[in-house]
């Protein structure tokens, strides 16, 4: 199987990542992936998962590693980049991600990035490779929840990094981060209470028959 990478074009730049790379990938499907109080069990079809999570079971991470090629597992991570590659790229677009550069103890600096979707899932990117994705919310919580806590998650995250040796986080773009981003078809608190109240207006006249 070979590594597969997404192509976006961000920051006025077109940039590539890798996903994951094999013994990564393999990692995470062990930690969430597969997890059925994760929210990849209802991003991801259950008969996938059931499979591969047999596979799993059966095999170490190395014997996934030589087999992966012909196993079910490269089936799973060709959706589990679908699936991350769609999220990295509406993010892109709206455009919803930071970066900033992480200095480490002797000096040395490295450029991180993460991706935040409409959807919630928070991705991460070092050394131009996609290290994980994820949602901080469990399965049965509304996609709106999971939008708000993935949110939330990441503000909490990067003022504890601006607290630390980092270089400051640069908001890309600032506006997208003032609230919370929300998925298709799906309001805030305030939007549903003024949709219900027109949606009363709309019946009270067409009651009167104006």
């Amino acid at each position: 199987m070979r590594d597969q990478f997404v192509e976006i074009r961000h920051d006025g730049k077109h940039r590539r990542y890798k996903l994951f790379g094999k013994r990564n990938f393999i990692k995470h499907c062990r930690s969430h992936f597969l997890k059925r109080n994760d929210c990849w069990s209802v991003l991801l079809n259950d008969q996938l998962i059931k499979k591969a999570d047999a596979a799993f079971k059966k095999k170490s991470n190395t014997e996934l590693s030589e087999s992966i090629d012909t196993d079910i597992v490269a089936e799973l991570y060709r959706e589990v980049c679908r699936i991350t590659r769609h999220e990295i790229t509406e993010s892109a677009s709206t455009p919803r991600y930071v970066w900033y550069e992480n200095v480490s103890k002797n000096g040395n600096r490295s450029l991180e990035e993460i991706f935040l979707s409409s959807m919630g899932m928070i991705i991460p990117c070092k050394h131009n490779t996609i290290t994980t994705a994820f949602v901080k919310s469990s399965p049965g919580e509304t996609r709106r929840t999971w939008a708000i806590r993935g949110y939330e998650g990441l503000v909490r995250k990067f003022k504890k990094i601006e607290s630390s040796t980092s270089d400051c986080i640069h908001y890309v773009t600032e506006e997208n981060w003032v609230k919370p981003p929300l998925p298709e078809n799906e309001t805030t608190y305030f939007g549903k209470l003024v949709d219900q109240a027109l949606a009363r207006k709309s019946s009270r006249i067409k009651g009167k028959g104006i």
